[in-house]
C-alpha cells in the first residue's frame, strides 16, 4: 500500500468525493498532487497532524503577522496595512521599491 499512489488508495477506500477530499486535503504541504504522490508521504503527514504535530495560533493566523511587526520595525522596516501603492521606484533597470500613501503621508519603501 505504501508504494501506491495516494489517489489509488483513497479511491479504493471510498466513492464519496467529499471524503476523498478530506483524506487528501493537505497534499499541498508536500507539493505533489494525490494522483502522482506516494501514499506513504500522505500517511506520514496525516500521522504527524493527528499526533499533535499541527498547530494553529491562539487568536487566529493574523497573530503571526501582528507579532512579527516589532521584529520588522526593530530591523528598520515599516509595516503599513491597507496602504495604496502609487508608484514603482526604479534603480537602474530593476525595481528598488514602491511608493505608498497611507492616510496623508507618502512613504518610499525601498
Amino acid at each position: 500500500i505504501y508504494m501506491e499512489r495516494t489517489m489509488d488508495v483513497v479511491n479504493r477506500l471510498t466513492k464519496n468525493p467529499e471524503l476523498r477530499t478530506i483524506f487528501t486535503y493537505c497534499w499541498g504541504d508536500y507539493g505533489t498532487p494525490p494522483s502522482r504522490s506516494n501514499f506513504h508521504m500522505q500517511a506520514l503527514l496525516n500521522r504527524h497532524f493527528s499526533s499533535g504535530g499541527g498547530a494553529y495560533p491562539v487568536g487566529g493566523a493574523s497573530e503571526i503577522a501582528y507579532n512579527i511587526i516589532p521584529v520588522i520595525e526593530a530591523a528598520g522596516g515599516k509595516v503599513l496595512v491597507r496602504a495604496n501603492v502609487t508608484g514603482i521606484i526604479q534603480k537602474g533597470h530593476k525595481v528598488g521599491g514602491v511608493r505608498v500613501v497611507k492616510g496623508s503621508e507618502t512613504h518610499d519603501i525601498l
